[in-house]
């Protein structure tokens, strides 16, 4: 993933150490060609993925779905694991490390430049924004800080 880390040296990217320091994670980048650190995750999410999901037939409702995989997930959780020499299951190790609280959102901010229309307005995901006459044509900056409702829309001059 070159958005967190640089292909070639391995390194965290600069813009990603300050998304890990927020959410406070420690991140441990696989080396390249070791597939094997991975394949334990990669089997779990094929077999929800694949195997499971073609037992489950057309007519089933959400309800009838959600109660198979529950089914199936008690028993991922029942398998047994050995951890600093005691035995245990995936489900212990998971009730032993509650989630933390979820920290505010990372304050990164989205900025798009977009051409006001003859009618003077711009489209910014999904909607329709009415601007003062007077900037048909021009290209303006929309800036909107992720996590809230409001975001600012400049021109060249930043008016």
């Amino acid at each position: 993933m070159a958005t967190v880390c640089h292909p070639g040296s391995g390194r965290i990217t600069a813009s990603f150490g300050p998304v890990a320091m927020h959410y406070q994670v420690g991140i441990s980048i696989c080396p390249s060609r070791h597939a094997w650190r991975k394949g334990a995750v990669e089997k779990s999410a094929h077999t929800i993925a694949q195997r499971w999901w073609r037992t489950l037939g057309d007519d089933a409702t959400p309800a009838a779905a959600q109660a198979s995989l529950d089914r199936i997930c008690v028993k991922f959780d029942a398998r047994t694991r050995t951890r600093d020499g005691v035995r245990t299951t995936v489900g212990e190790l998971a009730d032993a490390e509650p989630l933390r609280v979820m920290p505010a959102p990372f304050p990164a901010v989205l900025e798009l430049e977009r051409t006001v229309t003859n009618q003077a307005q711009i489209a910014f995901r999904g909607n329709t924004y009415s601007l003062l006459p007077g900037h048909c044509g021009e290209v303006v900056t929309v800036r909107h800080k992720l996590g809230t409702t409001t975001f600012d829309i400049t021109d060249r001059h930043g008016a």
